[in-house]
């Protein structure tokens, strides 16, 4: 139990440092006039045909959005 509440905080923990890196990003592009991104496409085992409900992103999905927006930078420097 404790091992599972300290993963579990870890991993909130990453969320939260993944989210500020990603408002970050978002600021420095929204800075250089950059298109805003479009909204991820969910992975090709996550479509269902329920109706959506809200949920928390994972850590590796925050991570993969951050990388994203690093790109997109990166490529803003280089065409600006």
């Amino acid at each position: 139990p404790r091992r599972a509440a300290r993963r579990a905080d870890g991993e909130a923990a990453a969320r939260r440092r993944l989210r500020a890196q990603i408002a970050a990003l978002e600021h420095a592009l929204s800075a250089l006039g950059a298109r805003p991104a479009a909204a991820p496409e969910p992975a090709a085992g996550e479509r269902s045909q329920r109706t959506p409900r809200p949920r928390l992103p994972s850590a590796a999905e925050l991570a993969a959005q951050r990388d994203e927006l690093l790109r997109r930078l990166a490529e803003a420097h280089v065409g600006g």
